[in-house]
């Protein structure tokens, strides 16, 4: 029994040391799932290569060329794209630098080299195609999620006035986050999602025109609008806007095209923020293109003087259409004193509330300006503040919904944002954050209210931020009349915009649907003829961004069309002269919100508008002008006082009217208040009929020049008569 436990001891002992010293094979690898470190895919069999500047990088299959390929698929002629090739990492190259492997239908691979026919599927002898960047907000990593949105539809109105609709899209942000039930589905899904968003998206739009419109070198049939983000606080992607660069140039430059100008120079629409425009100069130096950037958004000039973009000269000349927050803020402000709101002596009357921690925000800070006013920097994530607001709100009224049974068709106002991540550092306090934040802005309301400021400007980059400010300070700070630099149609809606009603509005683009007739030509001249358009526009940065993309479109693909800005002229300019690229300044309004949209109060005119004006006409009323209910109220008038003129004249202590004789006791109290009465209804003539005659009714009705310019000063004089004889 000892024996056969030795013998047994002695077997295990040889065993285990033999397994000790034999050791591992040179260059195995066996790690563990504690230790392995997570790839950048897990799927790397998936992933062809791509080797440029002698330094190999990965293109996914999902991609932008995704969305090209899928256009180009069965247009060829029978020459199908070539598929990507499926090629392992650790794989030697085939080809040489920046080849691609392509897969053949005969199961061989070959290294290709040119991008534009071989990944994009572009046959090369294709010269109809063209590509642009456009710059629009992040809309994962901001809180610039409805921004982004008004972005793509400005790019969208601006590609469909082209005549071109889209076609194809593909787009690195996903919408909705995808929940995941382990935790490896996550992190790779987290790594999947991370190598996604260093591409671009990408729109595709066709032409829709006739095709005997244009021939030659101006006919394009494809356009290409690369998405790159940026946000307000770390400017543009770089790993973007590098691809987007890269890739336009191989969309645009084809074999037989190379030498053409539109493959020299890469056009921008863009950027969002006026914080990109650094980061916009430090990619672009970087690059052997030139460049034309055209932004509908960018309004601090500050930003454009610190980056020398105001020259308008290559390599990369940059154009803003809209004005600077700046030369907004100084125009209201003469505008206030001109009016004598304000004095502008050693005490400020006017304060101004901008984001902090932004170069949009520190514009109005660091402007000098002809009147001294006091500056504030509000917490510019004050998104907890808003969130906790509605969470308030809807804990003490529990929602009943908006069907029409409970009385309110619309939708309810919401101000509180989407739980996506911010390009800001997260507050970590979650229950006293917001209350820090209410503290501080209860400490300003408090110093406007003792400091008697007559109005307060309120400046941020996110319209949601400054709603929510309008309402808080229109509630803390009553006596303050309020204005924003930007015109916006949320503040309109029916039922919410109580809070800011009265508020002023200093913007480029009013918002004023009477004002697309006022700078049409033909319509201020009476001729028939198409009328502008009324486009969906929300805000001015939207249409300011509509007609950076339009500008943008119609250098590259106008197919012989004329294209101009979209309310560019001033009003009532019966001849304005084309739009000249190096204007620098729009017409700048001063509008009221009121009920039934914005009223306007003053257009700014600015130097090159004035020039470009041969003749100004007018302002002038036309019958649509006046409301059947305006035309009645005048007509009954009218009436009214022919009888006040007969009864008075006619009454008698034996009549009906007997009450207006004045042979009755005190007589001098009764002719008083017959001249009251009588002055009353003078007045509301006047009042009624005065628009009429200080602006002229042309093309008037019968009805309307005899009740305007005969029956209404006959009743006046009637009245005036009627007067001078009982007196």
């Amino acid at each position: 029994m000892n024996r056969t436990a030795t013998l047994g001891s002695a077997l295990g002992t040889v065993l285990l040391a033999t397994l000790f010293f034999r050791g591992s094979p040179v260059g195995s690898s066996a790690p563990t799932q504690s230790n392995q470190q997570p790839t950048r895919r897990s799927a790397p069999q998936e992933r062809p290569t791509v080797h440029k500047n002698k330094q190999a990088r990965w293109l996914q299959a999902d991609g932008p060329w995704k969305a090209s390929r899928q256009h180009f698929a069965g247009a060829r002629s029978g020459k199908e794209c070539p598929a990507l090739s499926v090629r392992s990492p650790d794989q030697p190259p085939s080809g040489p630098p920046g080849s691609i492997n392509l897969s053949l239908d005969d199961g061989r691979e070959e290294a290709a080299t040119n991008p534009r026919e071989d990944i994009w599927c572009i046959p090369d002898d294709d010269d109809s195609v063209r590509a642009v960047i456009a710059v629009v907000p992040d809309p994962i990593h901001s809180r610039m999620t409805l921004v982004f949105d008004r972005s793509i539809e400005a790019i969208q109105l601006a590609a469909d006035n082209m005549k071109y609709v889209i076609d194809q899209y593909w787009l690195p942000w996903e919408s909705e986050p995808k929940q995941w039930d382990d935790y490896e589905s996550w992190k790779k899904a987290g790594v999947d999602e991370q190598e996604r968003q260093e591409l671009p998206g990408l729109l595709m739009f066709r032409w829709t025109g006739d095709p005997t419109e244009s021939t030659g070198q101006s006919k394009v049939r494809l356009l290409y609008v690369f998405l790159v983000s940026d946000t307000a606080t770390s400017g543009i992607n770089g790993t973007q806007f590098t691809n987007a660069a890269d890739y336009a140039r191989d969309v645009l430059c084809a074999k037989q095209a190379s030498s053409q100008p539109y493959c020299k120079t890469l056009r921008i629409i863009g950027p969002s923020f006026s914080g990109s425009l650094a980061s916009l100069h430090d990619l672009a130096g970087q690059r052997p293109e030139t460049f034309t950037v055209y932004s509908g958004t960018v309004s601090s000039a500050a930003a454009i003087r610190q980056q020398h973009f105001e020259k308008l000269t290559p390599p990369l000349t940059f154009r803003a259409f809209v004005n600077d927050s700046e030369s907004a803020i100084r125009s209201l402000l003469g505008f206030l004193h001109d009016k004598h709101e304000i004095t502008c002596n050693d005490a400020p009357e006017i304060a101004i509330l901008s984001e902090a921690a932004t170069t949009y925000g520190d514009a109005p800070r660091d402007s000098a300006q002809p009147c001294r006013y006091t500056s504030f920097s509000y917490p510019r994530e004050i998104s907890s503040l808003r969130n906790a607001y509605k969470q308030m709100v809807s804990d003490a009224a529990p929602s009943t919904g908006n069907s029409p049974a409970n009385g309110r068709p619309y939708l309810s106002f919401n101000l509180s944002d989407p739980t996506n991540s911010s390009d800001e550092p997260p507050d970590f306090s979650t229950q006293q954050g917001p209350l820090s934040k209410e503290a501080v802005l209860m400490q300003f309301a408090a110093q406007i209210r003792r400091d008697h400021y007559k109005y307060v400007g309120i400046l941020g980059s996110n319209v949601l931020d400054v709603m929510f400010l309008t309402d808080f300070l229109r509630k803390a700070c009553p006596d303050t009349r309020l204005f924003v630099v930007n015109s916006d149609l949320l503040f309109e809606r029916e039922l919410d915009n109580a809070p800011y009603l009265g508020m002023m509005a200093v913007s480029t683009y009013p918002l004023l649907a009477p004002n697309l007739d006022w700078t049409n030509p033909k319509e201020l001249k009476g001729s028939v003829g198409p009328r502008f358009p009324r486009l969906p526009f929300s805000d001015q940065f939207e249409e300011g961004q509509y007609n950076a993309a339009l500008m943008t479109l119609g250098e590259i693909a106008s197919n012989g069309r004329t294209v101009e800005p979209y309310e560019y002229h001033l009003p009532f300019q019966a001849n304005p002269q084309r739009f000249d690229p190096k204007s620098t300044q729009f017409p700048l309004w001063f509008t009221a919100v009121g009920t039934g949209g914005y009223w306007p109060i003053q257009v700014s005119s600015n130097e090159q508008n004035a020039a470009n004006s041969t003749s100004t006409m007018e302002p002038e009323l036309k019958p649509p002008d006046f409301s059947p209910a305006w035309n009645a109220a005048v007509t009954l008038l009218c009436v009214f006082a022919f009888l006040h003129i007969a009864i008075v004249l006619t009454a008698s202590p034996l009549r009906q009217f007997r009450d207006l004789a004045l042979v009755t006791t005190v007589p001098a109290q009764r002719l008083f208040f017959i001249h009251m009465s009588s002055a009353m209804v003078a007045a509301a003539l006047v009042m009624l009929a005065t628009p009429a005659w200080r602006f002229g009714l042309h093309g008037t009705t019968f009805l309307q020049s005899l009740v305007l310019f005969i029956a209404v000063p006959l009743a006046l004089i009637g009245i005036i008569f009627t007067c001078v004889i009982l007196h």
